[in-house]
C-alpha cells in the first residue's frame, strides 16, 4: 500500500516449519460473558472506564521477533483472538499471547491459526488453553464521522519494555476506499507494535483492527472494519473442503495471477521458504549477471576515454537501460540497499519475487493445473503445464499448510 506503514515491529529470518497439514482442531476454551463498559452511554466517551473494560482483552501477540497486538472475542466454539495477518506473516516463529499474570510475571499462551485473510490482513487464532479475559463484542455498523474511538495495544518504544497503551481520539472518515479494500480512518495515535489492535468506541465495542499509518501524514490511521472480522468467522464456520481441495483451489488462484501478470497478488502464494531460498538464489545470479554487464560497460567507456563521472548520471542510466533489463535494474537497485543495510536480504528477496513473482513460469502465453496429489507427508503437490513462447513446458509445485493457508514450497521444472 503506498505511503502505508503496517504498524508491527520485526525483524525479517527464515522460519522453519514443522510437517505439512493443517494443524489439528482446537479444544473448545470457555470465555466469561461479555458486558459493556460500566456505566457506558452512547456518545459520552469516559476514557478511564473504557481502558478498564477493553485492557484487559488486549493482547501482545509474539511471533518470535515480529510483535504486534490482538484481542480476544467469543465464538460460538469459545475464545478466539484476532490480530493482523501481517503480524505472523512476518513472524520468525509459532504466535503467542504473552500475558501479565497477577504476580507480575509474564507467560506466553501459545495460539494455533485457525483462518487467514491475506486480502482483508487479518487472521483469527486459538489459545490452547484459557486466556482469562472478558471478551470484546465487535460493532456491526460503521461508526459515525466525528464519533469518540480509541486504539488499544503494545507500542514498541526503543530503549522500553513494551507497554499496553490507550490513545484516544475520533473518526475521521467512515470508509477510505483504497486498492480494494475500505479502511475506516481515525485520527487516534497509531505506533509500531499497535498493529492487530482494536479500535473500540464509546461502549467498549471493536469499531475495527488497527492495520497501518501513513508514513508522511500525521495522525492518519487505517482500520479495518469490524465487519471483515464478522465475514472470517463467517468463513471460519462453513463446512471445509478436503486439504487438497483447499490446496488446490489456492493453486488455482495463483495461476489465475499468474496469468494475468499480477506480480504483487501471485507472490502472496509464496512461502518464507520459497523466498529465503529459491528467490534469494534467483536474485543473487541476476545481480551477478547485471554486475558483469556493467562492468563490461565501464570497460567499453574506458576505451572511449570516458568514465562514469564524466558521462553524468542521466547519461550513464540510459546506457545501463540499453544493456540490462528491468529485472537486472531492480536486482542492482536492492543489492545496493543491502550493502547500505537498508534493506535485509530477506526484504530485499521478497521485493524482487514482489516485482516478477508472475514470472516463476517464464513469460507464459497460457497456463493450466493438470493435477493434484497429497504426499505422506500431508503436503501437496501439484502438477502445473505453461505455454511460453510456442514451447510447452511442466512444472511441479510443492505447497505446505502454514498460517492458515497452503503456501508454495518449492517450484521445479520438470521438462
Amino acid at each position: 500500500m503506498p505511503n502505508f506503514r503496517a504498524s508491527v515491529v520485526v525483524v525479517f529470518s527464515c522460519l522453519a516449519f514443522e510437517g505439512c497439514g493443517p494443524a489439528r482442531p482446537i479444544a473448545k476454551v470457555a470465555s466469561p460473558t461479555p458486558n459493556r463498559a460500566a456505566g457506558c452511554r452512547e456518545g459520552a466517551f469516559d476514557a478511564a472506564a473504557i481502558e478498564r473494560f477493553t485492557g484487559p482483552a488486549t493482547l501482545q501477540i509474539a511471533a518470535g521477533q515480529s510483535v504486534g497486538s490482538g484481542f480476544v472475542i467469543d465464538d460460538t466454539e469459545g475464545q478466539v483472538v484476532v490480530t493482523n495477518f501481517h503480524v505472523l506473516a512476518t513472524g520468525t516463529a509459532p504466535a503467542a499471547a504473552r500475558l501479565t499474570l497477577p504476580d507480575g510475571s509474564e507467560r506466553l499462551a501459545p495460539l494455533e491459526v485457525v483462518m487467514v485473510s491475506r486480502e482483508a490482513d487479518l487472521a483469527l487464532l486459538r489459545p490452547t488453553s484459557n486466556i482469562v479475559a472478558r471478551p470484546l463484542r465487535l460493532k456491526h455498523e460503521l461508526p459515525g464521522v466525528g464519533e469518540g474511538v480509541a486504539v488499544i495495544g503494545y507500542p514498541g518504544v526503543a530503549g522500553s519494555a513494551f507497554v499496553r497503551t490507550f490513545e484516544p481520539g475520533t473518526i475521521t472518515a467512515a470508509q477510505r476506499h483504497l486498492g480494494t479494500v475500505d479502511f475506516i480512518q481515525t485520527n487516534a495515535n497509531i505506533n509500531p507494535g499497535n498493529s492487530g489492535g482494536p479500535l473500540v468506541d464509546s461502549c467498549g465495542r471493536v469499531v475495527g483492527v488497527v492495520t497501518a499509518r501513513h508514513a508522511s501524514t500525521e495522525r492518519l490511521g487505517l482500520v479495518i472494519p469490524a465487519q471483515a472480522v464478522d465475514q472470517l468467522l463467517l468463513e471460519y464456520h462453513k463446512p471445509q473442503p478436503s486439504p487438497q481441495k483447499s490446496a488446490e483451489v489456492e493453486l488455482q488462484h495463483l495461476l489465475t495471477e499468474v496469468k494475468f501478470n499480477r506480480h504483487g497478488k501471485a507472490a502472496l502464494y509464496f512461502s518464507r521458504n520459497f523466498v529465503a531460498k529459491q528467490t534469494s538464489a534467483e536474485l543473487a545470479q541476476v545481480t551477478q549477471s547485471a554486475n558483469r554487464k556493467a562492468a563490461a560497460l565501464v570497460a567499453d567507456l574506458k576505451k572511449k576515454h570516458l568514465t562514469p563521472d564524466k558521462l553524468g548520471e542521466q547519461a550513464m542510466n540510459k546506457e545501463l537501460s540499453s544493456r540490462l533489463d528491468q529485472n537486472e535494474i531492480n536486482a542492482l537497485v536492492l543489492a545496493n540497499s543491502v550493502s547500505q543495510n537498508k534493506l535485509s536480504s530477506f526484504d530485499a528477496a521478497s521485493q524482487f519475487l514482489a516485482a516478477n513473482a508472475a514470472e516463476q513460469f517464464g513469460t507464459v502465453e497460457d497456463i493450466w493445473l493438470e493435477n493434484t496429489s497429497m504426499t505422506k507427508e500431508g503436503c501437496v503437490e501439484g502438477y502445473v503445464t505453461a505455454i511460453s513462447g510456442g514451447e510447452t513446458r511442466r512444472y511441479l509445485v510443492h505447497m505446505h499448510h502454514e498460517l492458515g493457508q497452503w503456501l508454495i514450497q518449492f517450484v521445479k521444472r520438470q521438462r
